[in-house]
């Protein structure tokens, strides 16, 4: 089997879109994984709040202590929600990058094959008939 440069570029392509195929498929499998099983969100103390949320100067109000749950709550809701909606957004992204060189490399490797059949058949002695 000689080597050109067609065939060189066909087999070049074939393995970074292969490539390409099988990091999609391993991100989509990850991501699927995290919106199925989330990671436990991060959620703030209350001291932490306290803290970032105490008055700055003398007379300002200060948060009660249910204020300061409802905020966690709510930073925790926002978190989980920011979260599931990065999950999502790679899963599509690893969708789309497994799906966009899936038939670039199935056109390639079908010009692998056919070259590979016309060089065959160049080379093996015709037996016809006897």
């Amino acid at each position: 089997m000689a080597w050109d440069i067609r065939q060189t570029y066909y087999y070049l392509v074939c393995f970074a879109t292969l490539i390409m195929v099988i990091i999609g498929a391993v991100g989509v499998v990850q991501s699927t994984l995290d919106i199925v099983y989330p990671a436990t969100p991060y959620r703030p103390s209350v001291a932490e709040l306290h803290e970032r949320t105490r008055p700055r100067a003398e007379g300002e109000p200060a948060f009660t202590r249910e204020e300061l749950e409802q905020m966690a709550e709510e930073e925790a809701a926002r978190m989980e929600q920011s979260e599931r909606r990065r999950a999502l957004r790679s899963l599509l992204g690893n969708l789309a990058l497994a799906l966009i060189a899936a038939p670039i490399y199935s056109y390639h490797w079908r010009q692998v094959r056919r070259t590979e059949r016309v060089d065959r058949s160049k080379t093996q002695p015709d037996a016809g008939p006897r």
